[in-house]
């Protein structure tokens, strides 16, 4: 994006454009469209300004990028939720898995529970956990008091 001004400013524009594009990831972040999109405002040119088409499409490709973000995290949040889902209705089976020390584990689930990081463990005979993607096979369990009613 070409930005004309005052001194220094095109080169804070390539910057930011060159440290964006050199990261891991490929898409420009809200901020930094922010950023951009705030000094080429502040230094445009009062005789020739920003022609309203331009802008309006560059508050657009904002609002969408916003859109996507937002969207993005709402699916995050709906699998987070699905593998907890899942992983309650292993509650009272016996199921077998690797854990994390890559040996075998097996016994009841008695409960399952969320990691900061978004994958869900569920906990074998009240104590070991083991990651729900590491579940090899299950069965159900009968108990007691499945058979006293």
């Amino acid at each position: 994006m070409a930005i004309s001004g005052a001194n220094g400013v095109d080169y804070y524009a390539s910057s930011t454009l060159a440290e964006t594009s050199s990261r891991s990831r490929s898409r420009m972040t809200r901020d930094e469209f922010l950023k951009i999109l705030i000094v080429q405002m502040k230094n445009q040119d009062p005789l020739d300004p920003l022609d309203n088409t331009e802008f309006l499409n560059q508050l657009s490709a904002l609002e969408n990028i916003e859109a996507v973000t937002t969207l993005a995290d709402g699916i995050k949040d709906l699998q987070r939720l699905q593998n907890l889902v899942s992983a309650s209705s292993l509650i009272g089976r016996t199921v077998r898995g690797i854990g994390g020390d890559g040996g075998l584990v097996a016994g009841i689930v008695t409960g399952a529970s969320i990691n900061p990081d978004g994958s869900v463990d569920i906990v074998l005979d009240g104590m070991t956990t083991v990651d729900l993607r590491n579940i090899t096979d299950l069965k159900y369990t009968v108990t007691p008091e499945d058979v006293a009613e």
